[in-house]
């Protein structure tokens, strides 16, 4: 995890783009939650049980890195990188993800924007807070719809795109609706 840490930490700066990486171990019952899922999949075969983040200060950097990521580490892929930015999940997550191998062992790779990182951010202090698994899309629907448009704005926005007049009443009915169901004081 070290190696693809100092890797990113060296594209990352090649670009000229800030330094912002994080690393880690998933936790154990996020880990037990996957299994679940996948009752088929070995623990050994998890590709995201170790992983190192990069924030990236708006889409233009990331895009940045991301060639670069493309570029020097293609052939240490273990399957096709993840694209949930262009191809975001229902829950309005966004982001990219690469699985690499190194020394035997993989470790995944994301790339958020800053956004992107404060949406999640967000996402497990409620989950924390409420008991909910908003993070598999599971929640009052209110909290879902929420974080659902709000990773659509977010992303328009950080990609400089125009965020269109649909998608803002969207997002202010649905912050509406969860002030209204009082899951947030304001």
């Amino acid at each position: 995890m070290q190696k693809i840490r100092y890797g990113l930490r060296s594209m990352i700066r090649s670009e000229g783009t800030q330094e912002a990486i994080t690393q880690r171990l998933k936790r154990v019952p996020r880990i037990v939650r996957k299994l679940d899922r996948m009752p088929s999949c070995p623990l050994g075969n998890l590709e995201e049980i170790a992983g190192c983040r990069a924030v990236l200060r708006d889409g233009a950097e990331l895009e940045r890195v991301r060639h670069r990521v493309m570029r020097r580490w293609r052939h240490d892929f273990v399957r096709a990188p993840r694209d949930c930015i262009q191809d975001p999940e229902d829950t309005g997550y966004r982001a990219l993800h690469f699985v690499v191998r190194r020394d035997g062992r993989s470790v995944e790779v994301q790339l958020r924007t800053v956004g992107q990182q404060q949406r999640a951010d967000a996402i497990e202090s409620v989950d924390a807070r409420l008991g909910t698994m908003l993070k598999d899309g599971s929640g009052p629907t209110e909290l879902v719809e929420y974080f659902q448009v709000a990773g659509e704005v977010i992303f328009l926005r950080e990609y400089g795109e125009a965020v269109p007049r649909a998608a803002s009443d969207r997002f202010r009915s649905a912050h509406e609706a969860v002030l209204e169901a009082e899951y947030y004081n304001g």
